[in-house]
C-alpha cells in the first residue's frame, strides 16, 4: 500500500538504538494522503518545548475572556512559540538557519539588553554587535528605535559557530514600564535546531541575571548550566511513559474552532496523547493577554500577576494535553503509523 504515494525523501528514526528508515513528507501532504485511513498512530515524544494542554472556564458558562467564541485557550510548555519567531521576523532578524540563536521578549518602553560572552571572553551588546562570525540583529528601545512589543537577537548562521563556553545574560539598563517592580521577560535559545525556553521574573532597574550557560560542540547536544530552562523531566512532569505514545485525537488550536476564526494567534495543530497530562499545575499558563478580547487591555497587568500566581484546577483529570506546532518553523515529528496491518514512520518536517 501507499505505492502510489511519493515522499519528499527518506531519512531513518533511531528506536531503542536501531535506525529505521522514515519517510519524510509536509504535515500538509500527511492530512491528505495518510490520516484518513490510519487505524492507530503514535508519535515520538522527543521535545519537551512541544508539550502543550488545553485549558478552558473553571466556572460553566462563564463571560468569555477569549477573542474567539469559545472558552478554550492553550499553552505550550515554554509559553512562548510562534510570538518570538513573528517578533524577530518583524523587525527583520534572522530566525532560521542558524547554530545558536538567542531572542528575548518583553512588553513596554523599558530598555533591556541582551548580552553574550562568547568563548573567547568578547562581549556581544549594543556597543559592541559583532564579534567570532556573532551578531546582535536587533537592539530595541535603546539607540536603535523603540516598540511597545521589542525583542532582540543574537545569534550564528549555520556553520559559524565556534565552539567553546557560551553565557548569556540580560540587563535592565532603563526601567521606563514598570517601576519599582521591574519588567518580567521570556527568552527562546535555539541550538543546533533545537529549542529551550527561560521564562524571567521582573528584572529591576540596572539589575543583571544569566539566563544561559553551556560548552557548545557543533553537532552536539549541550548541557545547559542554568535550572530555570525548560529541560524537564517528561515521564513525571507530563505522566509519559514511553517513547512512543498514541494519539488519541488530532485537532487545530481553539482559534480556528467554528465559523468565526481569528488567524492573529497563530494556527496550531495539537496531537493530544493518551495519558498525558501537566501535573505541575501549569501555575501561569491559564491564558496569555494577548488571546484576551481588547476590552481587557487595562486591565493586563493586574490578570498576568493574577495567572503568574494561580494554579490551573482539575489538572489530575485532564485529557486533552500532548504535542503542538505552529504554521511556523520546523516540526521533526516523527509518527507510528498503522493503517490495514501495515506500520511505517513517518517524519513530518514542517506545515508544508
Amino acid at each position: 500500500m501507499f505505492a502510489n504515494i511519493i515522499p519528499k525523501g527518506k531519512t531513518k528514526t533511531k528506536i531503542n538504538n536501531i535506525e529505521i528508515p522514515t519517510t519524510v513528507m509536509t504535515w500538509d501532504k500527511f492530512q491528505r494522503t495518510i490520516l484518513p485511513t490510519a487505524e492507530n498512530i503514535e508519535v515520538k515524544v522527543d521535545n519537551p518545548n512541544r508539550l502543550m494542554a488545553l485549558v478552558t472556564e473553571s466556572i460553566k458558562d462563564s463571560e468569555n475572556i477569549l477573542k474567539w467564541d469559545n472558552p478554550f485557550s492553550w499553552y505550550y510548555h515554554g509559553g512562548i512559540d510562534a510570538e518570538i519567531r513573528k517578533r524577530v521576523e518583524d523587525a527583520g532578524g534572522r530566525y532560521e538557519n542558524n547554530d545558536i540563536r538567542c531572542s528575548l521578549i518583553w512588553e513596554g518602553y523599558t530598555d533591556l539588553d541582551l548580552h553574550c560572552i562568547t568563548p573567547r571572553g568578547r562581549e556581544i551588546y549594543w556597543s559592541d554587535k559583532r564579534y567570532e562570525s556573532g551578531y546582535l540583529d536587533i537592539d530595541m528601545n535603546g539607540i536603535d528605535r523603540n516598540s511597545s512589543t521589542p525583542v532582540e537577537n543574537i545569534r550564528w548562521a549555520t556553520g559559524e559557530a565556534p565552539n567553546g563556553h557560551y553565557r548569556f545574560f540580560v540587563h535592565n539598563y532603563s526601567e521606563r514600564t514598570n517601576g519599582y517592580e521591574g519588567t518580567p521577560f521570556k527568552i527562546e535559545l535555539e541550538i543546533n535546531g533545537k529549542i529551550y525556553n527561560y521564562v524571567g521574573e521582573p528584572l529591576r532597574n540596572k539589575n543583571k541575571i544569566i539566563v544561559f550557560e553551556f560548552d557548545y560542540i557543533r553537532g552536539q547536544e549541550p548541557i545547559i548550566n542554568n535550572s530555570n530552562t525548560a529541560s524537564i523531566d517528561i515521564n513525571e512532569e507530563w505522566n509519559l511513559q514511553e517513547e512512543f505514545v498514541k494519539v488519541n485525537g488530532i485537532t487545530t488550536s481553539p482559534n480556528f474552532w467554528g465559523n468565526n476564526q481569528f488567524s492573529k494567534n497563530g494556527q496550531h495543530i495539537f496531537f493530544i496523547l493518551d495519558k498525558c497530562k501537566d501535573l505541575s499545575k501549569g501555575k501561569g499558563r491559564g491564558f496569555f493577554n494577548e488571546m484576551l478580547k481588547p476590552e481587557l487591555r487595562e486591565i493586563r497587568k493586574t490578570l498576568e500577576a493574577y495567572t503568574s500566581q494561580t494554579s490551573i484546577e482539575g489538572v489530575e483529570d485532564a485529557n486533552a494535553c500532548g504535542l503542538g506546532y505552529s504554521q511556523e518553523g520546523n516540526w521533526d515529528l516523527v509518527l507510528r503509523v498503522t493503517s490495514e496491518g501495515s506500520t511505517r514512520f513517518i517524519k513530518i518536517d514542517r506545515w508544508d
